[in-house]
C-alpha cells in the first residue's frame, strides 16, 4: 500500500494518476505505517517508511540543497532517467551533488533526482511537481516537439521501478487484457462520402491537382509507384462517368472498410449537418470545414455499419464549445441511427479547456479528440483512456495515429513506407507501456487520389496477432471503465495478503493482476490471468 501526501488542490489529479497506475494506495493517515510513502507536498513532515519518494520544486527542509529553480514554460526542459528521456513543463529544481543520481537534466547534466539511504529506509528526492505535471498533460497536452514521448507513462514507470528495485512488493492491474500486449482501436472520420456532391468546387479541384500534378512529381522523385500514378490518372479521366453514376464514387469507401476489416469492429464518426462550417477556437467561422453530406444522406450505409456490429459516433461541429449545439448534434444522430451516440470526435480536432465539461453535460460518455492533426504521438502523454480534469464521468480516448498527419503535404508528408515505419515505432512504444493505440483512417483514404490502403492493411495484419485486442471506441472505453472500477481491499503484501473486487463482464476481456516481489514466490513477477471477482493469496 502506498501512502500519498499531497496538497488538497491536487487530490483529483492524484486519484486520476492512480487510476492510470492501478495499484493499491490511499491518502496518508497519521499513525499508520506505510512501506511506501509518495509525497508531493513540500514542507510536509515525512514519516518513517521503507521507501520515501518526495516530489516538489520547493524545498522539503533544511537538508534540501537546491542548486536552482527554473520555470520552463512555454518551452520545456528534457530530463533523463537512465536511458529514457522525457520533458517537464512546469517548475523544476536541481540539487547539489548528494546521494546516488537518479534523474538529470539533459542539457547540462544537473541533478533533478537523487537517492539516499538512511537507518529507516531509502529516500528518493525528485525536483518537479509530479501531480501538477500530470494535470498539465491531461489538460493542455504536449506540444508537437515532444509528441512521440509517452511522458505520463514514464512518470508511472519511474515510480514503479523505484518501488520494485527497492525489493518491496507491489500489485498492479496493467492497462491490457489477459494475453495482450496492447489494444488497437480502429476509427474512421467520415468527412467525405461522395465526390459527386462537390460538383466542381475546391475539393474536386484539389483532388484533380493531387491526382495529376502531385502524383506525377512524386513518381518522378521515386516516392510514388507507377501503378499508383496510373490509378490516379485513370480516376481523373473517369470523373465524367462517376458523375453520371456509371462508375463507383472514389470517395465512398464504406463497403471497402467493412469488407477488409472482416470480423473486426471499428467506429465511424459521422457529421450531423451539411454546409455548416462551425466556429473555430479563435471564435471565427471555420471556412472550408463544412461537409457536403450529413447523416440523412447515408441512411443505407448507416444500416450496414450497424448490421455489422460497428459503432457510429458523432463527428462534431460546434459541440466542442456549446452545450445546446452538442445536444442538438447528438439528437441528430439519434434520429438517424435509432440510439444516442456514446462517443464523439470533433471535426478538425477542435477543442478548448472547457470542452470536456460541455460534452459531459450534453450526455456523451467519451470523447476522442485529444490528438494531433500534423504528427503522431501522445498528446496527453499516455496510451490509456483517462478522465480529463474537472469532469466526473466523461472519459477521453486519446488519438495517436492519423493518416492525414502521416501523408498529407504540409504535415509529415511521408511516403507509405516511411508511414508504416512511423506506425511501427508507435506500436513498439505502446507495447512497452500497455494501453491503446487509437488509429484514425479517414473515409476516402483507401481510394484515389490518396491510395493509403497499404499502411491500413498493415494495421489490420497487426490485429491478427494474438497479443493484440482490436475493438472500436465504445468497447475500448468500456474496458477501461471496467478496469477503473476495480477496487483493492485488505492490502498487506508484506504478509502476503491481498483481496480485491473487480466487475464481471461477459462481453469484454477480463483483467490481469500483476504482482512484483510477491512474498512466498521465487519469481520477481507473478501474474494472475484472467482475473475476476475476488482473489486472495497467502504467503
Amino acid at each position: 500500500m502506498i501512502g500519498v501526501i499531497a496538497n488538497q488542490s491536487d487530490l483529483a489529479v492524484v486519484r486520476e494518476f492512480f487510476q492510470l497506475f492501478k495499484t493499491p494506495w490511499e491518502l496518508w493517515q497519521t499513525g499508520k505505517h506505510y512501506s511506501i510513502v509518495l509525497s508531493a507536498c513540500p514542507g510536509a513532515p515525512l514519516p518513517d517508511a521503507d521507501l520515501i519518494i518526495a516530489y516538489g520544486s520547493d524545498s522539503c527542509g533544511p537538508n534540501d540543497q537546491i542548486r536552482r529553480s527554473d520555470q520552463p514554460r512555454p518551452g520545456s526542459i528534457v530530463l533523463r532517467y537512465r536511458d529514457t528521456r522525457f520533458p517537464v513543463y512546469l517548475r523544476l529544481s536541481t540539487f547539489e551533488g548528494q546521494g546516488k543520481t537518479v534523474i538529470v537534466r539533459e542539457d547540462n547534466n544537473e541533478v533533478v533526482g537523487f537517492e539516499t539511504a538512511g537507518p529507516n529506509g531509502k529516500s528518493v528526492r525528485i525536483g518537479y511537481d509530479l501531480f501538477k505535471e500530470i494535470r498539465f498533460l491531461l489538460s493542455a497536452g504536449q506540444p508537437n516537439e515532444h509528441a512521440e514521448i509517452p511522458t505520463l507513462e514514464i512518470h508511472i514507470a519511474i515510480v514503479r521501478t523505484l518501488i520494485v528495485e527497492s525489493g518491496l512488493p507491489l500489485a498492479e492491474i496493467p492497462p491490457v487484457p489477459p494475453g495482450c500486449e496492447f489494444i488497437l482501436c480502429l476509427t474512421h472520420d467520415v468527412d467525405f462520402v461522395s465526390i459527386q456532391r462537390h460538383k466542381l468546387d475546391r475539393t474536386v479541384l484539389g483532388f484533380i491537382y493531387r491526382a495529376t500534378i502531385v502524383s506525377l512529381l512524386r513518381f518522378m522523385t521515386g516516392q510514388f509507384a507507377f501503378g499508383r500514378l496510373l490509378r490516379n490518372l485513370l480516376a481523373v479521366i473517369s470523373l465524367p462517368m462517376v458523375y453520371s453514376g456509371l462508375l463507383r464514387d472514389p470517395f465512398d469507401q464504406f463497403e471497402q472498410y467493412l469488407r477488409i476489416e472482416g470480423d473486426l469492429k471499428s467506429t465511424f464518426f459521422l457529421v450531423p449537418y451539411k454546409h455548416i462550417d462551425g466556429l473555430s477556437p479563435t471564435g471565427k467561422k471555420s471556412k472550408g470545414r463544412a461537409t457536403a453530406y450529413d447523416v440523412d444522406d447515408i441512411r443505407p450505409e448507416i444500416a450496414a455499419i450497424l448490421a455489422k456490429g460497428c459503432e457510429i459516433g458523432l463527428h462534431g461541429l460546434d459541440a466542442w464549445h456549446d452545450q445546446v449545439k452538442a445536444e442538438e448534434e447528438r439528437e441528430r444522430l439519434r434520429q438517424a441511427t435509432g440510439s444516442y451516440p456514446t462517443g464523439l470526435r470533433m471535426h478538425w480536432l477542435f477543442l478548448s479547456e472547457g470542452t470536456p465539461q460541455v460534452l459531459e453535460k450534453a450526455g456523451f460518455d467519451y470523447d476522442s479528440t485529444c490528438g494531433y492533426n500534423d504528427c503522431l504521438g501522445f498528446r496527453a502523454g499516455t496510451a490509456q483512456v483517462f478522465r480529463p480534469p474537472e469532469v466526473e464521468r466523461l472519459l477521453e480516448l486519446p488519438l495517436h495515429v492519423q493518416d492525414t498527419a502521416l501523408f498529407s503535404s504540409g504535415r509529415m508528408d511521408l511516403t507509405q513506407e516511411q508511414g508504416i515505419q512511423a506506425i511501427e515505432e508507435m506500436v513498439g512504444k505502446t507495447r512497452t507501456t500497455g494501453g491503446v493505440l487509437t488509429v484514425n483512417w479517414h473515409m476516402r483514404s483507401l481510394g484515389p487520389e490518396r491510395l493509403w490502403g497499404d499502411p491500413y492493411r498493415y494495421l489490420l495484419r497487426l490485429a491478427e496477432n494474438r497479443d493484440v485486442w482490436t475493438a472500436g471506441g465504445r468497447e475500448v472505453v468500456e474496458w477501461f471503465a471496467q478496469r477503473r472500477s476495480a477496487e483493492f481491499a485488505e492490502v498487506d503484501l508484506k504478509r502476503g495478503r491481498l483481496r480485491a473486487t473487480v466487475p464481471e463482464s461477459r462481453s469484454l476481456p477480463g483483467l490481469v493482476l500483476k504482482c512484483y516481489n510477491r512474498p512466498g514466490s521465487d519469481r520477481s513477477i507473478v501474474e494472475y490471468t484472467p482475473w475476476s471477482g475476488s482473489v486472495e493469496f497467502a504467503r
